[in-house]
């Protein structure tokens, strides 16, 4: 009852990540997108009006849907970084001893492998919880690694695109999104640790340093 109590805690946390990175990718795809989609809604929902105003007031309502597709963008990206906060206060104290246990379940679990004795269904036991503990491990921090990776990408988007061709108002609206772009949104599996391929190597390296201590008091 516990196990699935857990796996239905992780699929739903997963679930909830992978919610944050599809976030990101859609608000990347708005801003790689933002001159067919202004112009599929000016010359597709204002025919009447584009056909009789004037190539000033044409321009002016151009400018204006640009600035209000970037305002759009902005509290899209907003609203995802405050989504993203939110995660992290739930699972922040749960994975933060999740992650504390993780080296010392790996590591406990490696040295019953390099034990003589050990018997073969045994062995199969030990090696299939270690096995299932770095997937484990891996598929949380590749979640995470990709919520970085597509919130760093939102800043190349906007950053690519002809900003500096627009209107002043829009121009205004430029650095607000790229300074909060410019800092990376990460999942915290705990208060220390960010989920990450970083996090993925630095605890396969701690739970090979608890073995090598046990296994030189073992020797010993």
């Amino acid at each position: 009852m516990m196990l699935v109590s857990s796996q239905a805690i992780d699929s739903m946390l997963m679930v909830l990540m992978s919610l944050v990175s599809v976030k990101f990718k859609i608000i990347v795809s708005q801003l790689d997108e933002m001159n067919e989609n202004v112009a599929e809604e000016v010359f597709g929902s204002n025919k009447d009006f584009v056909s009789n105003a004037s190539t000033e007031e044409h321009e002016t309502m151009i400018e204006e849907r640009y600035r209000l597709y970037l305002i759009d963008c902005i509290q899209r990206h907003q609203k995802t970084i405050e989504f993203a906060a939110k995660l992290n206060e739930v699972v922040s104290v749960a994975g933060l001893l999740q992650m504390m246990n993780i080296p010392i379940m790996i590591c406990s679990n490696a040295f019953h492998l390099t034990q003589n004795e050990v018997k073969l269904m045994e062995f199969f036991l030990f090696l299939s919880l270690c096995v299932m503990i770095l997937i484990k491990l891996f598929v949380y921090c590749w979640y995470g690694q990709d919520v970085i990776d597509q919130s760093e990408k939102v800043q190349i988007a906007l950053y690519s695109t002809d900003w500096y061709n627009k209107s002043p108002s829009y121009k205004k609206l430029v650095p607000t999104m790229l300074m909060r772009a410019s800092h990376p949104v990460k999942l915290r599996n705990g208060i220390f640790n960010d989920l990450s391929f970083e996090t993925f190597t630095a605890v396969l390296n701690t739970a090979y340093s608890y073995l090598a201590l046990l296994s030189k008091m073992n020797e010993s």
